[in-house]
């Protein structure tokens, strides 16, 4: 496999981030290949909760969601998304 960028070979290894912090990663994440698209990722409340706690929010104002992938050749592509309105963590549970 080989793309425009000159280095052969795929993505080998991809990471989520939720503004900014890093809540999960391929390397550590299901099977550990380094790969997240491979795995299933539901985001539900207990996720939220894992993440808050983890990155030590308590709030988000138009949260960024990015999905980062990284090839054998060290490059980096990134998807993001901001969501509209904000998301507020109250023991343990989110509201919005």
């Amino acid at each position: 496999m080989r793309d425009d960028d000159g280095a052969t070979g795929g993505v080998v290894h991809e990471s989520m981030k939720l503004s900014g912090c890093t809540f999960l990663d391929g390397a550590t994440y299901g099977d550990g290949d380094g790969l997240l698209s491979d795995e299933a990722i539901e985001l539900t409340v207990g996720e939220l909760c894992r993440i808050a706690t983890l990155c030590g929010f308590t709030s988000l104002d138009q949260p960024v969601l990015s999905v980062e992938a990284t090839d054998c050749g060290s490059n980096v592509g990134t998807g993001t998304r901001t969501f509209e309105g904000g998301l507020r963590f109250c023991s343990g549970l989110p509201r919005r």
